[in-house]
């Protein structure tokens, strides 16, 4: 498959878009540890939050067997001055190269941040399309402060 040299930062962006179109908390400055659930069981957990950069993961119960991938668990860094979203993790792997000799130890694809992030893209995008993954109607548990 061909990639187009600035396909990855287009992802970036359209990938930005489609998480604050689904969590529009996300631009209210919601703290660490922060959950957000929709009613589909469609899960995202802030992991870390400065003042220009939110990290999260997304999670979807799905039941998958490990055989299949097992659930989607992806974790992004969102650059909210730059209006960019990136994943840093997805499943099991993390740091990911913009680039990979191939065949690799890991047996990963080329472009396997591109992949990932083009993964992020559709998934956003399904559940936008998808009944139940609207913004409204969601609800936000907040953790109790730390005695």
């Amino acid at each position: 498959m061909k990639y187009g040299k600035y396909e990855t930062f287009g992802l970036y962006e359209r990938n930005y878009a489609g998480l604050m179109a689904l969590f529009p908390e996300l631009e209210g400055g919601l703290s660490v540890g922060v959950d957000i659930e929709r009613p589909s069981r469609f899960a995202l957990n802030i992991q870390e939050r400065t003042k220009f950069t939110t990290t999260l993961s997304i999670s979807q119960p799905l039941g998958l067997s490990a055989q299949l991938g097992g659930d989607p668990y992806i974790v992004v860094r969102i650059y909210h001055d730059a209006r960019v979203a990136e994943v840093v993790a997805y499943q099991n792997y993390n740091r990911f190269l913009p680039w990979y000799p191939y065949p690799n130890p890991r047996m990963l694809q080329q472009r396997e941040k591109t992949i990932v992030n083009r993964f992020l893209a559709e998934w956003l995008g399904y559940c936008l399309k998808s009944e139940g993954h609207r913004a409204r109607g969601g609800r936000i548990k907040v953790p109790n402060p730390p005695s």
